[in-house]
């Protein structure tokens, strides 16, 4: 009888012990975060990544542009946050209170990748308006951009790559934009990017020294064995629709990084890079693709866009400094004004003059403004155009400032329980920008009477019981035994 009321005892030792960790078990799982995210988007005034949930801190990323440039200059009192406000009208709601706010210099950007595409067709050895090689002013404002980026930019990576195409030039060095001349991606700070503005900037210095060689003594021969890079056609798109090619494949692949490291965390688009291109030139597309003959053929444009740009709306954003006089300043322009009768230049224009020397010019001197604009219009980014190195400088700082720029704002949701869905806007009234909605989930700690509940329910309740039955067990045994 005694083996059995201890086999008795054993038994119920064991189903106490797990029934303790049942009710751990419960308590953990009860307490466990599992976010699910959803969003909206707004081209104005938006959240730029999924909202940053820890506990009951809930952190944005905001970027406001007017004209897709950033507006830099906005205070903490600019900005007005609403969360679960049900009326469209949200002077019925009362916004949220910021914790802490931030403005574009002093947040820590996101992850970027940024592609640095330079002319360096023939004509970029020629003067801008200030009297300066335009290859010159080139060559400064990439040198400040990268110098202010190393500073600013946080995770981001940029790489260098100059284009042009020697087609029917002798002695010219091919400049073709390769997998291998773009996939060298390098910290804004690393000494590559210098290596590379000065190797450009010997070789203008080089190709500088034998134009004025020439124009000294027309007799002088440049020498056989030393090609030039500063030369060639300006082959803009194809150049183009290869970098978004290459960009394009280097989202997906980390789109698939992510995937197949949590597939059910949809907040992987945290650690996505946002990928740039500035595109810098001071002509047109004079290599039309491949199954096209006619550099002014409206199907070239159409290609570019159709194949590869539409493609990749939302995931690459293109930059476009157009660096050179207008073409409504070419159409007055004295040399040009009797073919073309104060019009603005254009493509088509070309075939108009009968002068060879006059067409040359002319052609060297177009600069294809309206597409320049047109395809960053269609990739929500910025359009500049100058024709003097200092405001060349100052349109890649503006540029600079709308990719790394972005309001850091962190508040607390109070009185939520549950990981229940809720919806944040964020409105900037100071510049009139439509609403921004979001949805997000908040994931928050049991609140501590719940969690005071819950421990006595499923530990201390449990627990005392199984004391209480052990020591009757033990009583019963005692009387038992006597």
């Amino acid at each position: 009888m005694g083996k059995n009321l201890l086999s008795k005892k054993l038994q119920f030792y064991i189903f106490q012990k797990n029934y303790i960790w049942l009710s751990l078990s419960l308590i953990i799982t009860s307490c466990l975060n599992i976010p699910v995210w959803s969003q909206t988007k707004n081209n104005k005034t938006q959240i730029i990544v999924n909202p940053q949930v820890i506990q009951d801190k809930v952190t944005l990323r905001v970027k406001v542009t007017k004209n897709n440039k950033l507006q830099s200059n906005l205070k903490a009192q600019d900005f007005s946050l609403y969360v679960d406000c049900k009326s469209e009208d949200v002077k019925d709601c009362e916004p949220i209170n910021l914790e802490d706010w931030r403005n574009p210099k002093q947040s820590t950007p996101l992850p970027t990748k940024i592609v640095v595409l330079l002319d360096l067709s023939g004509s970029m050895k020629e003067l801008d308006k200030g009297g300066k090689p335009k290859l010159q002013g080139a060559i400064d404002a990439i040198k400040q951009f990268t110098q202010v980026l190393a500073v600013r930019g946080g995770d981001t990576q940029m790489v260098i790559v100059p284009f042009s195409d020697k087609s029917q030039y002798t002695n010219c060095e091919d400049d073709p934009v390769t997998t291998e001349a773009l996939n060298r991606f390098a910290p804004a700070n690393s000494q590559q990017h210098q290596q590379d503005i000065d190797k450009l900037q010997t070789e203008l210095t080089r190709e500088l020294f034998y134009k004025r060689a020439k124009t000294n003594n027309p007799k002088f021969i440049r020498p056989i064995d030393i090609e030039s890079r500063i030369c060639g056609e300006t082959n803009l798109y194809q150049s183009l629709a290869n970098t978004i090619s290459f960009l394009g494949n280097l989202n997906q692949k980390t789109e698939n990084n992510n995937q197949s490291i949590n597939a059910k965390d949809e907040n992987s688009n945290q650690n996505q890079p946002k990928l740039h291109i500035v595109l810098l030139s001071d002509g047109f597309n004079t290599v039309p693709f491949p199954e096209r003959s006619e550099i002014c053929d409206p199907s070239n444009f159409e290609k570019l866009k159709t194949d590869y740009l539409q493609p990749y709306i939302g995931k690459i954003t293109i930059h476009t400094v157009g660096y050179g006089r207008t073409p409504k300043e070419l159409g007055s322009d004295p040399d040009y004004s009797q073919v073309l009768r104060g019009e603005s230049a254009e493509c088509t224009d070309i075939k108009k003059f009968t002068n060879e020397k006059i067409r040359e010019q002319f052609k060297s001197e177009l600069v294809d403004q309206k597409h320049l604009q047109q395809i960053a219009e269609l990739t929500r980014g910025i359009n500049e155009f100058s024709g003097n190195s200092q405001e060349i400088a100052q349109r890649f700082q503006d540029i600079l400032d709308t990719i790394i720029g972005e309001y850091q704002m962190t508040y607390i949701q109070k009185d939520a329980d549950t990981a229940d869905q809720h919806n944040v806007r964020v409105i900037v009234q100071s510049i009139g920008s439509e609403k921004a909605s979001y949805s997000m989930p908040f994931v928050f700690q049991v609140p501590s009477h719940v969690r005071v509940w819950t421990i006595f329910i499923f530990i201390i309740a449990p627990l005392g019981l199984s004391i209480l039955l052990i020591y009757l067990l033990g009583e019963e045994i005692k009387k038992q035994a006597l």
